[in-house]
């Protein structure tokens, strides 16, 4: 099921969640890891996500909870994208480039971005 409130994908954090490099694995029932993939270890952070509390661990939901509301942070909103809570499409119709992993994971073809 997904959202037809696009307020959520059309932000900056909506943004950086569908075009940022972010693996997002699911590691239980409710509970996924967000990795930032970076290969420099200063650099490289995992997060753990909660999409339907909402909650994640990183600094920007840490401090910002409570102005980011029910949309969270982009590493929520990189979970729901993967399970298909959040519709990409409104991504499609702009300039940016979807993540490769993410269209892999939602099947979009090279020629849909």
């Amino acid at each position: 099921m997904s959202t037809t409130d696009h307020s959520q994908v059309l932000t900056a954090r909506g943004i950086s969640a569908g075009t940022e490099y972010l693996m997002a694995d699911k590691q239980a029932p409710g509970l996924w890891v967000v990795d930032n993939g970076k290969s420099d270890p200063d650099e490289h952070e995992q997060y753990v996500v909660e999409p339907d509390a909402p909650a994640c661990t990183c600094p920007d939901w840490e401090y910002r909870s409570e102005q980011l509301g029910d949309d969270g942070c982009k590493h929520i909103r990189r979970v729901r994208m993967v399970r298909g809570d959040l519709d990409v499409g409104p991504l499609l119709e702009t300039d940016e480039r979807i993540n490769p992993i993410l269209a892999s994971r939602l099947d979009i073809s090279e020629g849909e971005q």
